[in-house]
């Protein structure tokens, strides 16, 4: 009575149907693991090789002459740009990048900083005991406050221009150069000692990041070697937040870059994504960004860092070629095993021939035997693939791949069709007489073959 079910559904084979149900299940389950864990396997080479790159690098910059940009922009004498203007340029920046199809993530910022100027007065006597008094360079970061951690002094609120700066200064440059807040250092400008105003010592809150390692002297002084002369020591300071107008009153005489950063998000990068995001880069690299708006009349040069598109381009020319080899070692197992399944769907037609000649000898037309056929192969082999699938996606990490959807379709598609494609050739005639002695003689053979297969 256990079988009773079984036996109507898969005839006098069950054992048969069994067999087909593990075969499917195995077929399934490698055409599904072999592309997924290959897939997982160049993701993770990928961010190993990214991991080696630099934050810097993994950016897209946009430098630009601030007098050029600001005359086009303001038109005025003496050029000026004001804070919402700077924020729009990164807006509409940022807007072309992300048409670009680059994936842009958080930590953009955008600055204005001067070339390193003379320290004339403001700092202990024995930096300058060479002979070569410090050097610093003013930068501007609009996101200065939500990349530091104050540790001593107060961000006053942004006053008129004049000939005062308010800036703020690490801990590491305030220890070098003995610095506090209420400091004032005097900075030669066309040899007259600007003074600027120390009002907060900061900490950097994620050092590792773009903001801190595009210029090497924001976040630490360093001590110089030139080739010639003594050496000195060098080092930034930072124009408070809304001091963006004071800074250009204070050095407008002086040449000053804008910089514009855009930190790339790559985590999650995957091999497949690698040519379309180099194909980005490339159409990136060189463009002339159009501003709109307030900015009217400028365009921007894109740059994008050559050691990002170096790695991309390295890494697409390995993994093409591994690709290809992975590939064409699947396909030929999904078909392998699709001959395997066809093999299996030949013994089982055999096995079940007497079951099949009586159904045709009854009267049942060919269109009703596939069908049964047909039934049998999804009741035994839906639920195999089924299960097949579901332990490759449980035992093998990562994203799903393309190509083993399509192998597991394929591999699918040869057992749901075998049988019943073979019985329909077999029994497209009518049944024949029926030979007692011939079918006595029959199984014995049959089973060999089975066996031998």
């Amino acid at each position: 009575m256990r079988l009773s079910w079984p036996r109507r559904q898969f005839g006098g084979a069950p054992v048969s149907a069994l067999a087909l149900t593990l075969l499917v299940l195995g077929c399934v389950f490698i055409a599904v693991a072999g592309p997924r864990y290959s897939l997982h396997a160049r993701n993770r080479a990928l961010q190993h090789d990214l991991a080696g790159v630099t934050p810097v690098d993994q950016a897209v910059q946009v430098t630009y002459d601030w007098n050029t940009f600001t005359t086009q922009v303001s038109g005025s004498i003496p050029p000026m740009l004001d804070d919402s203007q700077l924020s729009e340029s990164r807006s509409q920046l940022a807007q072309f990048l992300t048409a670009a199809s680059l994936p842009l993530t958080a930590g953009q910022w955008a600055g204005l900083s001067t070339n390193p100027l003379t320290v004339t007065a403001g700092t202990p006597p024995s930096l300058a005991s060479t002979g070569v008094p410090p050097r610093l360079e003013v930068i501007y970061r609009d996101t200065l406050a939500s990349d530091v951690t104050l540790v001593a002094g107060t961000f006053p609120p942004p006053g008129a221009p004049g000939t005062r700066l308010h800036i703020a200064v690490t801990t590491a440059t305030a220890a070098r150069f003995a610095l506090h807040p209420g400091s004032v250092l005097k900075l030669a400008v066309n040899g007259v000692g600007v003074p600027v105003a120390v009002t907060a010592i900061v900490r950097p809150r994620m050092p590792a990041s773009a903001f801190w390692n595009v210029d090497a002297a924001a976040a630490a002084p360093s001590y110089n070697y030139p080739g010639r002369g003594p050496p000195y020591w060098s080092g930034a300071v930072f124009a408070d937040p809304g001091e963006f107008p004071a800074m250009q009153a204070v050095f407008g005489l002086l040449p000053m870059q804008l910089t514009w950063e855009f930190p790339l998000s790559l985590g999650g990068l995957q091999a497949g994504q690698v040519p379309d995001l180099e194909n980005s880069l490339s159409h990136a690299e060189g463009a002339a960004v159009t501003m709109s708006g307030d900015l009217a009349g400028t365009t921007l040069p894109l740059m994008v860092h050559a050691e990002l598109l170096t790695q991309l381009t390295a890494f697409t020319l390995t993994d093409t070629a591994v690709e290809q080899v992975l590939s064409l070692l699947f396909v030929s197992l999904t078909v392998v095993g699709a001959a395997v399944l066809l093999l299996a769907a030949r013994i089982s037609a055999g096995r079940r021939a007497t079951e099949f000649e009586t159904v045709r000898s009854r009267g049942a037309s060919l269109r009703q035997l596939t069908g049964l056929t047909l039934r049998s192969t999804v009741l035994a082999c839906v639920p195999a693939a089924l299960a097949g699938a579901a332990l490759a996606l449980l035992l093998t990490p990562g994203p799903a791949a393309g190509l083993a959807w399509w192998l597991a379709c394929l591999t699918v598609l040869a057992a749901l069709l075998g049988l019943p494609v073979i019985v329909a050739w077999q029994y497209r005639k009518p049944a024949p007489a029926r030979n007692p002695a011939r079918r006595a003689r029959r199984p014995r053979g049959r089973a060999v073959a089975e066996l031998t297969a």
